[in-house]
């Protein structure tokens, strides 16, 4: 079932992002044929209209983050929802996946539009770049620490955004308690800087307790970067897990639909 409702997610999400996508890379290729044309005003309306859709992207990704919990879960949609044989926590878990998914998705786009317009700007061959770049991956995977290295910073990507979604989660969560009924809007807004302030001060005292077992003499740089990423990753996935639950518990019962 949890499969489910993550492809239920992913398609209602879709109908948003994908034609986003398309729209971007779309002006990604105009930009790089204009840029070998003497059209000074196209290409700056060109850039214009990109810099709005990837404005527009970043947006909308964090609208429809609160949106798709919020509407599905917490209003009249959640007599529906609550009512499927599936359990609180996987109600959650399929919307925080697949805002997940498509972050990561939204990154890869935004990099491949980078790419598209780098590469007809320049006018390089793409076929003769292809062994250069293949070569240069080849030499940052050639060790253990290169790969452990890439793999913690995608990890800490994840697990901060993680975390920040889930902060999101549990504050609009807050507002739906009985006790805030006629300010539901303003104790999810609020609820969610005193968390961040909370979390912010729970980690700085953990960090401070850890530091001192860094060996800041490390000689080589990898070595410390993957000491200090190993810790923010366990930190903050504790977190996630801790937010998790709490999100769980006042759904499971502190519920109060609109």
């Amino acid at each position: 079932m949890l499969i489910k409702l993550i492809k239920y997610e992913l398609k209602a999400c879709g109908r948003t992002f994908f034609p986003l996508y398309g729209a971007i890379l779309i002006m990604s290729i105009m930009i790089g044929l204009f840029s070998n044309v003497n059209l000074f005003a196209i290409q700056g309306i060109l850039t214009i209209v990109l810099t709005g859709l990837f404005i527009a992207l970043g947006v909308l990704t964090l609208i429809l983050t609160i949106q798709r919990f919020r509407k599905n879960l917490l209003e009249d949609e959640g007599y529906l929802m609550f009512t499927l044989p599936v359990s609180s926590k996987e109600l959650i878990f399929s919307k925080f996946i697949v805002s997940i998914m498509y972050s990561i998705l939204s990154a890869i786009v935004s990099i491949i539009s980078f790419i598209i317009i780098t590469l007809m700007m320049s006018k390089i061959n793409i076929i003769e770049v292809i062994p250069d770049i293949l070569n240069h991956m080849k030499d940052i995977f050639a060790s253990n620490k290169g790969i452990i290295s890439s793999l913690l910073i995608l990890l800490t990507m994840v697990v901060v955004y993680s975390e920040f979604i889930l902060k999101i989660y549990l504050s609009i969560s807050m507002g739906q308690l009985p006790i805030f009924n006629k300010y539901r809007n303003l104790t999810a807004f609020i609820s969610f800087f005193i968390l961040n302030i909370i979390i912010f001060n729970i980690k700085k005292f953990i960090f401070d307790i850890i530091s001192p077992t860094f060996n800041i003499e490390i000689t080589e740089f990898n070595d410390l970067f993957v000491n200090v990423s190993s810790y923010i990753v366990i930190v903050y996935a504790i977190v996630s897990i801790i937010l998790f639950m709490f999100i769980s518990y006042i759904l499971d019962k502190k519920l109060n639909l609109e």
